[in-house]
């Protein structure tokens, strides 16, 4: 149980997994019930996971879990295999990525109006995610000042160039933003030089204690503001990236420089938006055909 509990330390400090993925992650290694996570085999883990009476895309995830905690402890010393590595993980049909139009987000960012400071905070939030693809953990891990005073020079106000450090992957890129989240950014910024928050984060609860704003409270807030302007329930925050990706590719961007962009360490996962790229245009060519 101590090298469970050390891993979860690792993926939510380290990683800085959400807190719904983390008990995703967590959850399926202490499902196993197993007394030593040291000893387990790989007769083992197939036993049960044969056991399970669950559906492919489940077992598939509990095999990744599985896969990414042994991996660390193989590479901690606790162990000098992994015993995950000759499992299979199951086929599965992988949907296509939800996304909405450029009309629809535009429409939900501009209806973003109000002069309270939860308004100016989901402004700055929702268009920079939208402009510049970043997942939502990364885009509230943003630091509002650099330690002394200053606001963080990695937010790139000055040439909407932004550092985004230890995402997915752990892996540090740059990513850009337009001038419509650089304003929103600018308007919550003095909002936010005037709440008294403990936390560095750029993105804080505008209530007291005015801690980190998280996922759960992030995952709210867009749902509130999609269905104000009747947009559908399925969206969420990660809506905004599957946007950015298929909208920067309807637009004529390189998938290796999209594939940059996202973060994303295969071209394979980046090649999934094409499909979602061809439908759109496909209901374009249906809407407009003359009949």
């Amino acid at each position: 149980m101590d090298h469970i509990h050390e891993y979860r330390s690792y993926l939510e400090f380290e990683r800085q997994f959400s807190p719904h993925t983390l008990r995703a992650y967590v959850g399926d290694v202490l499902q196993m019930h197993h007394p030593d996570m040291v000893k387990i085999t790989t007769a083992e883990i197939r036993e049960w996971l044969a056991s399970l009476k669950v559906g492919k895309s489940t077992r598939s995830r509990k095999v990744h879990s599985l896969r990414s905690f042994f991996k660390w402890m193989k590479k901690r010393g606790y162990r000098e295999d992994n015993p995950t590595d000759d499992i299979e993980t199951p086929k599965t049909s992988r949907k296509l990525p939800v996304t909405a139009s450029r009309e629809d987000i535009s429409k939900m960012l501009s209806a973003i109006n109000g002069k309270q400071p939860r308004d100016y905070r989901d402004q700055a939030l929702f268009s920079l995610m939208y402009a510049s693809g970043i997942r939502i953990s990364e885009a509230l891990n943003l630091k509002f000042t650099d330690g002394y005073g200053r606001i963080d020079p990695d937010l790139g106000m000055n040439d909407r160039r932004m550092i985004i450090h230890s995402g997915k992957g752990d892996k540090d890129r740059v990513v850009f933003y337009d001038d419509r989240a650089l304003k929103a950014l600018e308007r919550w910024i003095k909002v936010r030089l005037s709440i008294p928050a403990e936390t560095s984060a750029l993105f804080v609860d505008v209530v007291s204690p005015h801690n980190r704003m998280d996922s759960e409270a992030a995952r709210s807030a867009f749902k509130r503001r999609c269905r104000w302007v009747g947009l559908p329930k399925e969206l969420t925050p990660h809506t905004l990236r599957h946007c950015f990706a298929t909208h920067r590719l309807e637009a004529g961007m390189n998938l290796f420089d999209l594939k940059e962009l996202m973060g994303h360490s295969s071209i394979e996962t980046t090649a999934r938006y094409l499909s979602v790229t061809t439908d759109n245009l496909k209901k374009h060519y249906d809407q407009t055909a003359t009949r």
